[in-house]
């Protein structure tokens, strides 16, 4: 007689699922170059599931729990509610709704964030997004970089 497998809460499944994300490497993931998105959307995951996944996982991305701030600029906010969930490799391009797909950025870096190949966006946002953009345009056109103490 076969032994039944207790049932598992909602609570207990979830963390299962997010323990097996903290597993995967962007190359478990990430789609093959020109393959587009067929599937159906999956649910969007929250501003606290990001954010706890990139706490534990801390590469590239290292945010700090209790000073809400965008990944790329570091923009501080009053929470981490206020920033957009910002998908690295489009759903589009092959990007899955998980995780490791999105980043927590302000408006001004995800609407000047490229469309483009995860390695591409990781290296926007680690860079310092929409003013890592900004400083880098303005040094190549002669002017002095700008220095934040």
């Amino acid at each position: 007689m076969k032994r039944r497998e207790p049932i598992k809460t909602k609570a207990e499944r979830e963390e299962e699922e997010f323990q097996a994300l903290l597993a995967l490497r962007p190359v478990d993931w990430l789609p093959e170059p020109g393959i587009f998105n067929s599937e159906p959307r999956r649910r969007v995951p929250s501003v606290d599931r990001i954010l706890r996944y990139w706490l534990a996982c801390g590469f590239p991305f290292s945010p700090h729990a209790d000073k809400p701030a965008c990944f790329a600029c570091h923009i501080r906010y009053s929470e981490w509610r206020g920033l957009e969930r910002a998908h690295l490799v489009a759903h589009c391009r092959g990007g899955p709704e998980i995780e490791p797909n999105f980043a927590l950025l302000c408006g001004a870096c995800h609407r000047m964030q490229p469309d483009q190949t995860y390695h591409e966006a990781v290296t926007y946002i680690t860079s310092g997004g929409w003013a890592g953009v900004w400083q880098r345009q303005m040094v190549a056109n002669g002017f002095e970089p700008l220095v934040f103490t």
